[in-house]
């Protein structure tokens, strides 16, 4: 057995301050705690729709007056903290609409329970007054415990825009491409819609279709997952959309067509009916502007949102049904995606090798089509939940890259592009091909299909002495076929000088199940301790058979497969069978105490898991019978405080990575003409240990704070790939070892603060410190042992915002400077300094006529780069002109994208390996004209 850490220690000191801890809470659980948070429901008797605002008095059986409060939420609920004895009470609820409301209730049978919900209180509508509407200041970020709530009103978002511009817009927060969203530097796991999901695990359909103005608020806070409460103590991170209370029932609706140069254009539609107890969503969306990976309203832009030029085609429908008294929900769900992408990269390299560094220089074309059918279904009744899903996915590729591999730096010679041309057209004795140790250019196709089906079962159960348990079911089976054809046409530029072809056809196939059943048991007690475990068993198959045709022909055309078929490389052909089998653990015990603007939890959970896995594995002459077995200890730690305005977080995670058990087979891959891939059976699990750290003060008001956060990682025997460089050749050489010494660190200055007494100017100020300790592995051909290589990179960043908001006028005033100072141990010759910094004005304006303007200017510098060419002023000016008719149903919007011609694209990588300088082809600019029209219809008051 493969054992690290001493686990049999950890796991019995972990289960013996976990028991002790359990035993003293239950000890004094009774004597700590004299009261209990009493909840209710207040709804609709007919439609049984949360009723909100209605004004809640509580009495005692003498209709003594003990308390008023007001219903909260769209459900519109009531809590209060009483005494722990059992007593009675009266509750009396009022509201303009509604006949009153009274119900006497009993406390008792209260146990160990720390909350008790009452019956649900249902009244009946009388009579409807018309809405009054009350302005006050105008608040955008409020910080609430541990809840960031954002006002969508106080937002002057420009007239036509989706949720992505709403999101891009919120100091703090990140949109990134596919819809990723991060909140002061957190990950956002999914989204939901009033309290509710949709389209879990695919963010862009919300951000790219539901229109901003309909959104009232944003909430970004942690959300206890049903499939997950009874197993860990970890908790999702969503973002909340709740919409305005017009829109909350009823029909709305927005279409939109836009067309302009370029060839771009852009259609799409967006269709939702929202009653008391059902929500339909139907939407289109077909665009070749590459949606939410553009340039946000501040136009903030980087090198990972403009990778490609892509054309996409999307169709989909969301169905929820609640039934009115709560016994179930359904909800389905169902997506179908067509993508057309093309892409255009190149790069400039340099390779830290133990005697000398290597240069080189990649050019690549790709296209691809894609189709992708998603759907999903979600069934509740009482305790059990069930989750259905079925995934298929079709990718269709080609490609044209070039590259080569130089002995000395070949930047003389002009441009990656002018570079590869002249090398390939040269003759053996030109002054570039003297430097030159290798070129390469391959014709690729590629066809694939992916099918996944899954189920989850959960059944979860509370006791009426405040307990929970639960039991669950988590399976699935899946396909992958796919077909690769290359075409390499290869030259050597060192003796001996020669050039040579190989093409090759590859057929794919994985077949796949897996399965897991397991439960859980969690003690709540009165004092706020909390402690119990999970338990899991999961077994895994993969089979994959994947076998490698060659040939040599002089053709031009692609050999047909039967060709193909004629000569298989079983050196670089392989089947696999793949067994796993998992027992996994998770004892815990948490303290949990107040709540909101108080309160305080800590939590320490350890995951404790027995793999066992068994590989039977076939390449040429390797005929393998692999097992190995783990035990893998992973603590979690962490701390959450709130007292007033200011809060504090700590936590520490272990994470244990196993290798990939082919990996640890002594196996040769030779497929690639210019790389060669080995086995290693000495790889050992990974342990990466993240410390986070973060603490906030709220100024003023919580619209304004300040945040200082800290995070270091660690990591041991982390997997990297040792190189022999073949200098003769220019063959690279990878196999996977175990190296010590990595690690980063991160420091974070927040600050948001208003200027003036009237809150309309605001300074956003982030103040960012990186460190990172990269080790790898590099060596020549000849040296029996890597050299362990090390590079630091300190990275400083400085990004500055000013904005200014009064009645229609916004204008922000944004700047950033980012210093990346990269060294390497011993050698100051391969010392970096890039610098880049941006700075730019951004202005939006509603002027008469119900015209509204919005633009945005600037410039983004970088210097510091070996390539003349990424060392650049790139001034990028966007802005947009609408007017909105018929009581802004309709909108007419003028957009220009980068006006003035100078996107690009450029990314910068330095790791102990080396470094990498790339360009993407960016999206071109254009004019573009659209056409929008907002409906929406509400149900008839009674």
């Amino acid at each position: 057995m493969n054992n690290f850490i001493n686990p049999a220690s950890m796991l019995r000191f972990a289960c013996i301050v976990i028991m002790l801890f359990g035993f003293k809470a239950t000890f004094t659980d009774a004597q700590t705690v004299k009261t209990i948070s009493v909840y209710q429901y207040v709804k609709d008797s007919f439609t049984k729709a949360g009723i909100p605002n209605a004004k809640v008095t509580l009495l005692d059986e003498t209709r003594t007056v003990i308390d008023t409060m007001r219903t909260r939420g769209s459900n519109g609920y009531w809590d209060k903290e009483l005494e722990r004895t059992p007593r009675k009470y009266i509750v009396r609820v009022e509201h303009p609409d509604y006949e009153t409301g009274e119900m006497s209730v009993e406390l008792r049978n209260l146990h160990r329970n720390r909350y008790l919900e009452l019956s649900t209180l249902l009244m009946k509508r009388r009579f409807v007054l018309d809405e009054v509407v009350v302005t006050a200041s105008i608040v955008k970020i409020a910080y609430k415990g541990d809840t960031i709530e954002v006002n969508a009103n106080a937002f002057n978002i420009p007239e036509g825009s989706m949720l992505s511009g709403l999101v891009g817009s919120i100091p703090g927060c990140e949109l990134k491409p596919g819809g990723e969203i991060l909140m002061n530097g957190r990950r956002v796991d999914y989204l939901l819609l009033n309290g509710k999901e949709f389209f879990r695990g695919d963010n862009s359909v919300m951000l790219d279709n539901l229109p901003y103005y309909v959104v009232q608020k944003l909430q970004f806070y942690e959300k206890e997952d049903e499939e997950k409460h009874a197993s860990t103590l970890q908790k999702d991170y969503v973002m909340d959309v709740t919409l305005k209370r017009d829109y909350q029932t009823g029909l709305v609706g927005n279409a939109e067509l836009a067309g302009g140069t370029s060839d771009r254009w852009l259609a799409r539609t967006f269709n939702l009916r929202f009653t008391n107890n059902s929500r339909l969503c139907v939407f289109g969306n077909a665009n070749n502007v590459n949606q939410t990976n553009k340039p946000s309203n501040g136009g903030n832009w980087t090198a990972t949102t403009q990778t490609d030029e892509l054309t996409t085609r999307r169709i989909g429908i969301d169905v929820e049904v609640d039934d009115k008294d709560g016994r179930f929900n359904e909800h389905a769900e169902g997506t179908v995606r067509w993508d057309k992408s093309e892409d255009e990269m190149r790069s400039a390299t340099e390779s830290y090798l133990a005697s000398g560094t290597a240069f080189g220089r990649k050019h690549d074309f790709t296209a691809g089509r894609n189709k992708q059918i998603d759907l999903r279904n979600k069934f509740q009744v009482g305790a059990l939940t069930l989750n259905s899903e079925w995934n298929h996915h079709r990718n269709d590729g080609t490609a044209m890259r070039r590259s080569a591999q130089f002995a000395a730096s070949p930047s003389s010679f002009g441009t990656t592009t002018v570079i590869l041309d002249s090398l390939l057209q040269a003759s053996t004795s030109s002054a570039i091909s003297r430097i030159a140790t290798n070129s390469m250019s391959n014709q690729m196709e590629t066809n694939g299909t992916e099918w996944t089906l899954g189920q989850k079962v959960n059944w979860q159960k509370y006791t009426k002495w405040g307990d929970d348990y639960a039991l669950d079911f988590d399976g699935s089976v899946g396909n992958t076929n796919r077909d690769n054809t290359n075409l390499y046409r290869l030259s050597f530029y060192q003796s001996p000088i020669r050039q040579e072809r190989r093409d090759q056809y590859r057929e794919h196939n994985e077949r796949r199940y897996r399965y897991a059943i397991g439960g859980a048991y969690r003690f709540h007690l009165l004092s706020g301790f909390h402690f119990g475990s999970s338990y899991h068993y999961q077994q895994s198959y993969n089979s994959t058979r994947s076998n490698l045709f060659k040939a040599s022909w002089d053709i031009s055309e692609l050999p047909s497969v039967t060709d193909f078929k004629r000569q298989q490389d079983f050196a670089n052909s392989y089947t696999s069978r793949h067994y796993a089998r998992k027992h996994e653990a998770i004892p815990y015990m948490a303290y949990l105490k107040g709540q909101g603007l108080d309160q305080l939890t800590v939590s320490l959970e350890v995951k404790i898991s027995h793999l066992n896995e068994r590989e039977y594995y076939q390449r040429g002459e390797i005929d393998a019978d692999v097992s190995r077995n783990y035990l893998l200890i992973e603590p979690n730690l962490h701390f959450y405080r709130t007292k007033g305005k200011w809060s504090w977080t700590a936590n520490y995670t272990l994470r244990r990575d196993v290798p990939d058990i082919i990996k640890t087979i002594g196996y040769s891959d030779t497929s690639d003409p210019l790389r060669k891939e080995l086995g290693n059976s000495g790889l050992k699990p990974s342990d990466k240990h993240a410390i986070r750290l973060s603490i906030t003060r709220s100024l003023n008001d919580y619209s304004q704070n300040i945040s200082l956060m800290q995070s270091v990682n660690v990591m041991n025997r982390l997997i990297a790939e040792s190189v022999a460089y073949d200098a003769g050749t220019g063959i690279y050489t990878y196999k996977p070892e175990n190296v010590n010494g990595n690690w980063n660190s991160q420091t974070q200055l927040n600050v948001r603060k208003a200027i003036d007494r009237q809150k309309r100017l605001f300074v956003n100020s982030t103040t960012r410190f990186s460190y990172f300790r990269n080790a790898d592995l590099a060596m020549l051909e000849g040296y029996t042992n890597s050299i362990l290589n090390k590079v630091n990179n300190c990275l400083t960043e400085q990004d500055l915002n000013m904005e200014y908001q009064k009645g229609k006028l916004f204008i922000a005033l944004t700047g950033n400077i980012a210093w990346d100072k990269v060294s390497r141990d011993g050698d100051d010759e391969y010392d970096v300094s890039a610098w880049n910094y941006s700075y730019g004005l951004s202005c939006r304006y509603s002027l008469p006529w119900e015209i509204k303007l919005s633009t945005n200017l600037k410039m983004y510098s970088r210097r510091g780069y070996e390539d003349h060419l990424l060392n650049s002023n790139d001034i990028v000016w966007n802005a947009t002109i609408s007017k909105s008719f018929f009581n802004g149903r309709f909108i007419a919007q003028i957009e220009g994208y980068d006006l003035l011609h100078q996107l690009s694209n450029v990314s910068y990588i330095v790791n102990a390996q080396g470094r990498t300088e790339t360009w993407y082809r960016s999206l071109p600019h254009y004019g573009m004209l659209h056409l929008a029209y907002h409906w929406n219809k509400n149900p008839k008051k009674k």
